[in-house]
């Protein structure tokens, strides 16, 4: 289905839109976002990074045909909490007048605690296209591998996994090497039950469904997938769809909730170490290598550390 007549889509992304509060300022919106706001011109850019600015940690995404220093960087989605605003800058449109306007200086501010999905890709098109050294990453996806790597059930599965035998040179290769889990996977696994959910992220909640989600991320997925096959770039089409702007919201307002699950327990300082290598890991690359090596579902050498019980430090240096 063409993605501007996605009727389906929308049908499943009305849910999650917009509810404000209506009895109280002090009560909470239900909605997984209050507003999105396209920054597309000086005067906005201007009027958002003030706003922007005012958050201690927000959420960052990226968006292009083939993300990286080889493809486009066409939208960067930021949020912030607890506003739930989520800022769409149209760098397709503005190009270096968006960074030089401050968004530079705030993507490179270390003490601004950035939330992050799976940085690698984001941080090399950012560094390489446009010269901006991405600081201050608290990436989700790590702290995902981090819980699970001290999960007892899961230590029992790898070990039993490291024990095994494979005549398959990949397989041996990558047995004892942990999985990386996507966004999808992580709002299906930790979102749909859990309390610390919120609005559109909770199965109890008007605001929406974990399900709504899941299902709007898989549809616009393969929408990309088949623009990807038929060289198509959707997110450089102007202007921008409600159904991808619902997406960005998507991807940046859950990284709110998974990182308040997520990170109970965890050593935060070997976090936010591990982030500043996983930022570093393809945008240090005076080359990159071919995909095989650098575009794979496992955690890549010698980015985290983890504590997995009996007061051993494992050094996970993998691939």
């Amino acid at each position: 289905m063409p993605l501007q007549n996605a009727q389906n889509l929308n049908l499943i992304l009305v849910p999650i839109k917009l509810i404000m509060a209506s009895s109280s300022s002090a009560e909470e919106s239900t909605a997984l976002y209050t507003a999105i706001v396209v920054v597309n011109s000086e005067d906005i850019l201007k009027d958002a990074l003030e706003q922007v600015n005012k958050a201690t940690t927000i959420a960052l995404d990226c968006e292009g045909d083939k993300l990286g220093r080889k493809g486009t960087l066409d939208v960067l989605s930021l949020a912030t909490k607890p506003d739930k605003t989520v800022y769409l800058f149209d760098i397709k449109t503005m190009g270096e007048k968006a960074f030089d306007g401050g968004l530079r200086k705030l993507l490179e501010d270390g003490s601004k605690t950035k939330l992050m999905f799976d940085c690698r890709n984001d941080a090399d098109a950012l560094k390489h296209l446009y010269h901006v050294t991405l600081r201050g990453v608290h990436d989700v996806q790590l702290i995902e591998v981090s819980k699970r790597l001290q999960d007892p059930e899961q230590q029992s599965k790898r070990q039993r996994h490291s024990n095994s035998s494979s005549n398959n040179y990949w397989q041996s290769v990558t047995k004892n090497v942990p999985r990386l889990n996507g966004l999808k996977k992580c709002i299906e696994k930790f979102l749909s039950t859990s309390k610390e959910s919120t609005g559109a992220v909770n199965d109890k909640q008007d605001g929406g469904s974990t399900k709504d989600l899941v299902a709007a991320k898989a549809m616009i997925t393969i929408e990309m997938d088949r623009a990807k096959f038929e060289s198509k770039n959707i997110w450089g089409v102007r202007p921008l769809s409600d159904v991808l702007k619902e997406y960005c919201a998507i991807d940046t307002c859950t990284l709110f909730s998974l990182y308040d699950i997520l990170k109970e327990g965890q050593d935060m300082e070997e976090i936010r170490k591990a982030s500043d290598r996983y930022v570093d890991y393809k945008r240090s690359y005076t080359k990159v290598p071919s995909s095989k090596y650098v575009s794979h579902c496992y955690l890549p050498h010698n980015i985290l550390q983890v504590d997995v019980g009996a007061g051993r430090q494992h050094d996970l240096h993998r691939l």
